[in-house]
């Protein structure tokens, strides 16, 4: 794994972490290591408003189910969040192009976009 892809992958749990209120969130030391540093303390701010979006379907299911990952942990954290879907990602949309995406460590996306419609998460197309 090239040390930018491990970069981007530690930075995508980091910020899934925070959002999930985990105890540390990881980061990268100077030798491209992931070393432990104490998470920031909850936020007692008024829930702020998210957009979260994504160009990415089956060419890249990780990215595509972090999308909606990331959405619905940040409207379980009380947060007024919505979700863009443009380029390939619209492909989402349809049933069976969302029953074939798995990422590895995921949720498959049918789970995911079931759960922000029943957290009532608007999805834009």
């Amino acid at each position: 794994m090239s040390h930018l892809h491990r970069a981007l992958v530690i930075g995508a749990f980091a910020a899934m972490a925070s959002l999930a209120g985990a105890c540390a969130v990881p980061s990268l030391d100077t030798d491209g290591h992931a070393s432990p540093r104490p998470a920031p303390a909850p936020s007692s701010e008024a829930p702020q408003v998210m957009l979260f979006t994504t160009t990415s379907s089956t060419s890249d299911p990780h990215r595509a189910v972090l999308t909606f990952d990331f959405a619905v942990i940040a409207r379980q954290k009380g947060h007024d969040v919505s979700v863009f879907l443009a380029g390939d990602a619209t492909l989402l949309m349809k049933e069976k192009v969302r029953s074939e995406i798995r990422a590895p460590g995921q949720p498959a996306a049918m789970e995911l976009v079931a759960k922000a419609r029943d957290l009532g998460i608007p999805v834009y197309v």
